[in-house]
């Protein structure tokens, strides 16, 4: 084998060799963007469920107001 064939051999070897590189690369980018949007979806479900439990933190000093308020109002009937 003459050095030309040699360094045909290697050129041919390294371009498949980058090609295939570029292939796995490409298949770990699409992998990274799904689990991108998998984390963005599990980010937004639980914005909404520390929303939900905010507006239930909300309304609950408002019913516990309600239910003293009715409890003082019973023990007065009893009163009198």
């Amino acid at each position: 084998m003459d050095t030309q064939t040699i360094l045909l051999l290697i050129l041919l070897l390294l371009s498949v060799n980058l090609i295939l590189v570029g292939i796995y690369v490409v298949l770990v980018l699409r992998d990274v963007r799904k689990l991108i949007q998998n984390t963005n979806e599990l980010v937004d479900n639980t914005k909404h469920t520390v929303n939900s439990f905010t507006a239930v933190g909300a309304a609950l000093p408002v019913v516990v107001k309600a239910f003293s308020q009715v409890y003082k109002q019973v023990n007065e009937a009893k009163k009198k």
